[in-house]
């Protein structure tokens, strides 16, 4: 959306460059885990399930 910080395009628009880099040695991307306000805001306890749950989603 225009106005946001990315305009819409989402944090991997920041990593491009080395997905294509990646990509282009045969390795195929990875679905994205963030964790956001990590210091006004910490809530470790749900990030580290958040992470869990998502490294069960991608690797199973």
């Amino acid at each position: 959306r225009e106005g946001d910080f990315f305009e819409g395009k989402g944090v991997d628009v920041l990593y491009m460059h080395f997905h294509k880099a990646n990509e282009f040695l045969g390795m195929t991307r990875l679905p994205t885990f963030l964790c956001n306000d990590v210091v006004k805001n910490p809530q470790v306890e749900k990030y580290l399930a958040d992470y869990q749950a998502h490294l069960e989603k991608v690797f199973g």
